[in-house]
This record gives structure tokens, C-alpha cells and sequence, in this order.
């Protein structure tokens, strides 16, 4: 796994081809029952995604098949986790729209 600051379109390319590669490792490792460290694929993955959202637009656009790959591959793996290690709770992500509107005072209330 790099920590280097990725700065060119190239760069986030291939740390996407990679993370890709690193998914599909983690797959064959939950086949043969053995867990796996969800977090590190996690800071990765939003190390990789803040560098995408800070090249151009369409320096980043070009970068969504891959991108859609990698989303492919995640849901793969976590229909292997399901399988393997039963249901995982929801991703954080789900839940942060709400957290999100909370945050700016729009949560649940209707009165706005």
C-alpha cells in the first residue's frame, strides 16, 4: 500500500487498478475462511477517492469505469463477507446523509 500523495490523473489510475487487485485478494482470502482488515482497505479506498475529487473534472470522469470496476469488485466482496461470516451491519455511508443533515440543523424535523 503506497502513502504517497497521488496528484496526477495516471497516478489515481493505477492505485485504483491496484485497489482493485488488493479486493479481489481479499476475496480469495474470506474463500479460504480467513478474515480480513476492512478498515485498511477502507482508508485506502478514501485516500484514493480524495485524490480523484481533486483533479479536474475531467481529469476525474475519465477515471469512472474504473471506478465502477472497483465498486463491483466491493460488492463482491461483501456478499462473500455475508456469505462467509453472515449479515455485516450497514456501511457507514448509509447513514450519512442523515448524519449529515443533523450536522446542519435539518435532521428529522419536518418544520423547515
Amino acid at each position: 500500500m503506497t502513502s504517497v500523495a497521488l496528484t496526477t490523473a495516471r497516478e489515481v489510475l493505477q492505485e485504483l487498478t491496484d485497489m482493485e487487485a488488493v479486493v479481489e485478494d481479499a476475496v480469495c482470502l474470506v474463500n479460504d475462511g480467513r478474515q480480513i482488515d476492512l478498515g485498511v482497505l477502507g482508508n485506502r479506498i478514501n485516500m484514493i477517492c480524495d485524490a480523484a475529487v481533486a483533479l479536474t473534472s475531467d481529469q476525474s470522469r475519465a477515471l469512472l469505469p474504473v471506478m465502477e470496476q472497483l465498486i463491483k469488485a466491493l460488492g463482491g466482496l461483501t456478499a462473500r463477507l455475508n456469505t462467509t461470516f453472515g449479515h455485516l451491519p450497514k456501511l457507514q455511508s448509509d447513514a450519512a446523509p442523515h448524519a449529515a443533515a443533523t450536522a446542519y440543523g435539518r435532521g428529522d424535523s419536518q418544520d423547515r
